[in-house]
């Protein structure tokens, strides 16, 4: 069943006015709110990422999740012969710096409801 979440977005638009209008107005400007409905369809891939590379530029945050491809191998010697896992990009997200911002507050948000109900999880520096 897909997922849905009302929230309110804010557009700001200018309001056509004659020249008389305008002289006559303080603001050229109204605020409309909208509703905006999160949906998630039932079909939307969804992927185990192990991995993830952050980049930015001045305007965006480049977020590419990765999963590693870990071999099969039957032996030891198989396993030695490899010599470099590889790790492949499923998908990459590009948000605002705003967007970076409001990820990084929720996933801290959730991540402090975690320990509290679970535990800290372990990470490699």
């Amino acid at each position: 069943m897909a997922t849905t979440k009302r929230t309110q977005a804010v557009m700001n638009y200018a309001a056509a006015k004659s020249s008389k209008a305008r002289k006559a107005s303080k603001s050229d400007s109204e605020q409309v709110t909208i509703p905006v409905e999160n949906y998630l369809p039932d079909n939307v891939p969804t992927f185990y990422s192990d991995g993830l590379i952050i980049l930015h530029t001045a305007n965006e945050f480049i977020l590419s999740f990765l999963q590693t491809m870990f071999p099969l191998a039957a032996s030891k010697e198989e396993l030695e012969a490899i010599g470099t896992l590889k790790r492949k990009c499923l998908t990459q997200v590009i948000v605002s710096p705003a967007q970076a911002q409001t990820m990084i507050n929720a996933l801290q948000e959730n991540m402090n409801k975690y320990v509290a109900a679970y535990r800290k999880p372990e990470t490699k520096e």
